[in-house]
């Protein structure tokens, strides 16, 4: 009886190990899944981050486009401005009229 007693408790033992071994692994598990949470939230972070550089990047740069064009268009329109004077100081010199009036 005595072998009896000392098995059943060392099964009982055995059993609340096992026990406490699964309660265990169980938190383990559950911190590990909160750990993939909070890398995947890092991650998102990252890269909500990284776009929101490059969609700044891109801002500027297009500022900087958008600049470029409005120069060049007045850059045309002025060059299209003096092609016109110059077109029609042509047709004036070929008539008789002073060359005073073009200087």
């Amino acid at each position: 009886m005595n072998c009896t007693k000392k098995s059943y408790s060392w099964n009982l033992k055995k059993k609340i190990f096992s026990t406490k071994i699964e309660e265990l692994e169980s938190e383990l598990v559950v911190f590990s899944t909160k750990m993939t949470e909070m890398e995947n939230i890092f991650q998102d972070n990252d890269n909500s981050q990284q776009l929101q550089n490059t969609i700044q990047t891109l801002m500027k740069s297009l500022r900087d486009k958008n600049i470029e064009i409005d120069e060049l268009k007045k850059q045309l329109a002025e060059q299209q401005k003096n092609n016109e004077i110059y077109e029609k100081a042509k047709y004036l010199r070929s008539s008789n009229l002073d060359d005073n009036l073009y200087k």
